[in-house]
């Protein structure tokens, strides 16, 4: 009965040992956000549809609290490389954070909330939400960032069929544009696209092709021509090619945005 009883004790005290192991290892740090992460950013500007904005781009933790910053912006249809800037970043136990930049006497804040620990100690990804990267306060952004995965990219990091989705917010209120479809790269700077236009609840099917490139950063970009024009998309890789984001301009000067995974 004794050794029974030791036996059990022995049991839960393990129990007990590895639950508090478990609680341990989901505690966030600082050091959870470390590396680079692509993101997409949309913001809706109140009561000017005309400076609606979406934002792709990088964004490097050094695990200690700061941060630097690399996007490309569609500000009413204008397409802009935006300086890199540097800020700071305080993530709380929980996995909230808060992320702020000074530009210009501007004032960029964050919410962040951090998706699951990896086996190295950092998180894959997150949620936010903020205001002001629009250079326009009263934006409201929100976004979702995935760590890019590779210290590295070229053509060949883009290769096979990527089924996605690109919403084109434009700049008037007479029409609603969502497209959705596959995206094919040879892993050579070659793209060929089949996709689905909905524009105010009427279909169109077609095709297209053209070329794109990438730097080692994981930034790139691609032409393609659907219905004969020239679309110019900014492109961001991440998770080592199998996600890519999309950021659009076309000759109406729509503000496009989107996402593509590896199929």
């Amino acid at each position: 009965m004794k050794n029974k009883k030791l036996s059990l004790f022995v049991a839960v005290v393990f129990v007990s040992l590895v639950c508090v192991s478990a609680l341990q290892a989901s505690t966030f740090t600082d050091a959870s956000l470390k590396g680079t992460y692509a993101f997409w950013d949309t913001a809706d500007v109140q009561l000017n549809r005309s400076n609606a904005c979406a934002i792709v781009g990088t964004a490097t933790f050094d695990g200690a609290g700061h941060v630097s910053l690399r996007s490309t912006q569609n500000v009413g249809g204008l397409i802009v490389q935006k300086p890199i800037i540097s800020g700071t970043y305080a993530v709380s136990a929980n996995g909230t954070a808060a992320m702020t930049f000074l530009v210009t006497g501007d004032t960029m804040k964050f919410a962040l909330a951090l998706n699951s620990i990896g086996s190295n100690g950092v998180a894959g990804g997150f949620y936010f939400t903020g205001t002001g990267s629009a250079g326009i306060h009263t934006a409201a952004e929100r976004g979702f960032a995935l760590l890019t995965g590779s210290a590295s990219f070229t053509k060949a990091s883009l290769k096979g069929s990527y089924a996605f989705q690109i919403k084109l917010q434009p700049l008037s209120d007479s029409d609603d544009t969502e497209i959705t479809g596959v995206m094919t790269f040879n892993g050579a700077g070659s793209v060929s696209v089949a996709y689905t236009q909905n524009k105010n609840g009427v279909f169109l099917s077609g095709s297209t092709a053209g070329s794109y490139s990438i730097a080692a950063n994981g930034i790139g970009s691609a032409i393609i021509h659907p219905n004969g024009s020239a679309v110019n998309l900014t492109i961001v890789a991440s998770a080592s090619g199998k996600q890519v984001y999309l950021l659009g301009a076309d000759a109406s000067g729509n503000v496009e945005l989107g996402v593509a995974t590896h199929q």
